[in-house]
């Protein structure tokens, strides 16, 4: 880890998914058991969906990229971690002013990282994990 990280502290992937900073996006369960896209118009709600009565579960890719229906919660995104936030997610399509905490022009907010990389890292990381709790 870099003395940089170190400074702001680990990644919560959710903090760069563009699911988290909807509207749409609910928890539902008796203890937020899990999260759902409850948008009837987003492209990836799922009538069929057998969790219909909540929403619809999403992908680790689905999560991360966000759709062209979102309505953003106001909730502001410290700069380091817009940084993190992949060029093609449908988070960057929000005015900077509105979405980055502090924003100036002189901010440096661009992001090679791509949804399908982020995507295959996060679900790369969350197997080694629930293997390592499993299989001790």
């Amino acid at each position: 880890m870099t003395k940089k990280q170190e400074r702001e502290g680990s990644l919560n992937w959710a903090d760069i998914m563009a699911c988290q900073y909807c509207v749409h996006y609910s928890w539902i369960g008796t203890q937020a058991q899990f999260q759902v896209c409850v948008n009837g118009d987003s492209p990836y709600y799922d009538n069929s969906a057998q969790e219909l009565l909540y929403g619809t579960k999403l992908t680790t890719e689905q999560k991360i990229m966000g759709c062209d229906k979102i309505i953003y919660n106001g909730e502001k995104i410290p700069p380091h971690l817009y940084k993190l936030i992949p060029k093609d997610s449908k988070l960057r399509k929000i005015p900077l002013d509105k979405i980055v905490e502090g924003f100036n022009e002189k901010m440096d907010l661009e992001s090679s990282e791509t949804v399908k990389r982020i995507a295959k890292r996060y679900d790369k990381e969350y197997k080694a994990l629930i293997r390592a709790i499993y299989n001790r």
